[in-house]
């Protein structure tokens, strides 16, 4: 008997099911404009996705969905350059190095306050953790406390609008023609 390839599983439900959501950013000068885009090219569309959102209706989660979506590079290791900026906001705004983490215990972290580095020296960036009492387990770049200030350098205009699947794997077709439309952001 031959081994052909092995597989090592991690989540199963990810294997059967190929789940993803996405998120497309619109601009328009009403909410009525942008409907009237989406249904004529793609009649159906709010049976897939949520009724479109402006940025000033947006949650501080649904914000942080955006800032992680958009930032961040494209390959491993980067250099400082490689990571993705966001019109509005210089590189410093957006990121700061990442810490090495510890664990001293099983359940228990800590960070270590040095740098994050990559096998090749470059230091590891990460989108800024606003959030005091925030851990190492992901960024809360937004916050109450600087959700207007940062909708304002992204968005002076309050012309985004945000169009999330309601649930997992849209239709694809439809998908490739809304990215003609929209900027697409693949969330998972």
């Amino acid at each position: 008997m031959k081994t052909i390839f092995t597989l090592h599983i991690d989540n199963m439900i990810d294997l059967v099911t190929n789940s993803s959501s996405e998120l497309f950013i619109l601009k328009g000068d009403t909410k009525q404009t942008v409907e009237e885009l989406l249904a004529s090219i793609y009649p159906g569309y709010l049976s897939e996705y949520d009724e479109v959102k402006s940025i000033l209706n947006l949650s501080t989660e649904e914000l942080n969905i955006y800032f992680r979506c958009s930032t961040g590079s494209n390959q491993w290791p980067c250099k400082k350059e490689d990571y993705s900026t966001i019109p509005g906001f210089t590189f410093d705004d957006l990121y700061e190095p990442e810490k090495e983490i510890e664990f001293p215990k099983e359940g228990d972290f800590r960070y270590t306050g040095n740098i994050k580095r990559s096998w090749d020296g470059e230091i590891e960036y990460a989108l800024k953790n606003n959030d005091i009492n925030g851990d190492c387990w992901g960024s809360t770049f937004v916050t109450e406390k600087n959700k207007d200030s940062l909708i304002e350098k992204l968005d002076p205009n309050h012309n985004m609008w945000f169009l999330f699947s309601k649930d997992e794997n849209p239709n694809w077709e439809m998908q490739k023609v809304l990215s003609e439309v929209a900027q697409r952001y693949h969330l998972g």
